[in-house]
């Protein structure tokens, strides 16, 4: 895949946001022909993904104890492989920011769940 540029994918998206909401708006049976099975699964596919890749992101590490978020801790010093301290507050802003993403997310569903 290509490297594409983040102004680039965001005219792009803009664009798709802009077309669903014109068909939202529009005639019912352009509406229920757009959203085709194959699309619907498509979606849910990449909202799956997007939720991991969200849960993905990884909690600041440094190798100073006092640098690094104090959420996570290294198995062994100078080791990649971190555990989460069970009572600790994120300090790096990760968990912050993977909660406000995932609030975007689940925002399309506010009528259905309470999830604020």
């Amino acid at each position: 895949m290509s490297e594409t540029r983040i102004p680039d994918l965001t005219e792009i998206l803009n664009n798709h946001i802009e077309r669903d909401e014109r068909i939202a708006h529009g005639d019912g049976a352009v509406f229920i022909a757009y959203n085709d099975q194959a699309r619907v699964l498509r979606e849910i596919a990449f909202k799956r993904a997007l939720i991991a890749d969200i849960l993905a992101e990884e909690h600041d590490l440094d190798d100073s104890e006092y640098l690094g978020c104090l959420a996570v801790t290294q198995v062994t010093p100078g080791s990649p492989e971190v555990v989460r301290i069970v009572g600790r507050a994120c300090t790096c802003g990760r968990d912050e920011s993977v909660a406000r993403r995932l609030r975007l997310l689940a925002a399309v569903y506010e009528e259905e769940t309470d999830h604020a």
